[in-house]
């Protein structure tokens, strides 16, 4: 699983240091375990025998965090009397726990991608302030082998060319309020923060990602890899079309409601009742040899069906080898925080700015099938 460069030297600058981004990235797999249920990545159960649950995990975080903020600001309560909100609010303890807080979300951000399982339709890129995200572009078909005569001394020529592609980034934010006292005193549990501001991040790049996808997916017109109402015998032609053009195997996608449609056309089939169909997916998790993943779907207000995935009446086929559909650069995390007077109400506000940028750029073919 990759990892932000600046989660990486973090977690080398010292022990606690490590031990902080490993207990994050434990949490998040947990959460995402229980989230998204399917069990995509191991995580810890207990810690030297004792039975360890997300609530003890939180804990856990909450104290090497707090030692972790002492450590980096070089400041601690006791400079100030014990008075928790005054050490929370001078200047260099503040910012401190913001950069703490950038950390704790880049480190969760990763997990989350993987457990939505955008990484089939998407390949990611990490990077640093002043990155340049490029990907190269090329052709995954072989060369054409043709009847050459005796006497001819070359055939039609033959180039494979190359291009480079640049992500251009956009930035968004996510601004909420300070709660560094609560967390201290336990009030607050900052792995529950960081982890959902990494869910809104992995949100707001999963709308950015299919968006993209379904935009530019549902404009082929070229009959070969479109096929217009559900049949078995056409989408199988279809997707063999796509594996034979792409030179790798195809993946059946879509939305878990479209993915119903996905039944052998015999009437004798039987589907049991322990079947993964009826007790653990709703669907068939493969189809005449073809393995299928559901893309689930994400609340999104600004549609109007107040969810936003793939549409429920289409299926895709896409290629699993080699280079991705989609291409998202992934920046900097850039944080500011607000001074203990700045605001009216005395609210200490921080600001996650972070780097994000789509394309889809490529010479692989998408099948889709499109019901009536």
């Amino acid at each position: 699983m990759k990892q932000f460069q600046n989660v990486i030297k973090y977690a080398e600058s010292c022990d606690n240091a490590k031990k902080l981004v490993e207990m994050a990235e434990d949490y998040a797999k947990t959460r995402a375990n229980e989230m998204f249920g399917k069990n995509f990545a191991t995580y810890s159960t207990n810690k030297d025998g004792i039975p360890m649950d997300k609530d003890s995990k939180a804990k856990q975080l909450n104290d090497i965090y707090c030692e972790e903020l002492k450590r980096r600001s070089k400041y601690s309560v006791e400079d100030f009397d014990g008075d928790v909100r005054a050490y929370s609010e001078f200047k260099a303890v503040a910012e401190m726990s913001a950069q703490i807080n950038k950390i704790l979300v880049d480190a969760m951000t990763p997990i989350l991608i993987s457990a939505s399982n955008l990484d089939l339709l998407a390949e990611f890129h990490y990077g640093g302030y002043g990155d340049v995200f490029e990907f190269e572009l090329s052709d995954p078909l072989p060369y054409s082998v043709s009847k050459i005569g005796a006497r001819q001394k070359h055939t039609k020529t033959q180039e494979k060319k190359r291009q480079n592609k640049t992500i251009s980034t956009e930035m968004y934010g996510l601004t909420t309020i300070s709660t560094l006292p609560q967390i201290m005193l336990g009030e607050a549990m900052i792995a529950e923060d960081a982890y959902l501001m990494a869910l809104s991040i992995n949100k707001k790049i999963y709308g950015l990602v299919v968006k993209k996808f379904v935009n530019v997916v549902n404009t082929i017109a070229d009959s070969k890899f479109v096929v217009t109402g559900y049949n078995e015998n056409n989408f199988l032609q279809k997707l063999r079309t796509g594996s034979a053009y792409n030179g790798s195997p195809m993946v059946i996608v879509g939305d878990a409601v479209a993915l119903k449609s996905l039944l052998p056309a015999e009437s004798r089939v039987e589907i049991l009742l322990q079947d993964e169909f009826n007790t653990t997916l709703g669907y068939m998790s493969k189809w005449n040899t073809y393995n299928v993943l559901g893309i689930d779907v994400v609340a999104d207000p600004d549609e109007a069906s107040g969810v936003l995935g793939l549409p429920t009446n289409k299926l895709y086929g896409i290629p699993v080898d080699g280079r991705k559909l989609i291409q998202v650069a992934i920046g900097a995390t850039m944080t500011n925080t607000d001074g203990a007077w700045d605001n009216n109400n005395l609210a200490i506000l921080s600001t996650l700015r972070k780097e994000i940028g789509v394309e889809l750029a490529t010479n692989k073919k998408v099948v889709r099938c499109d019901f009536q």
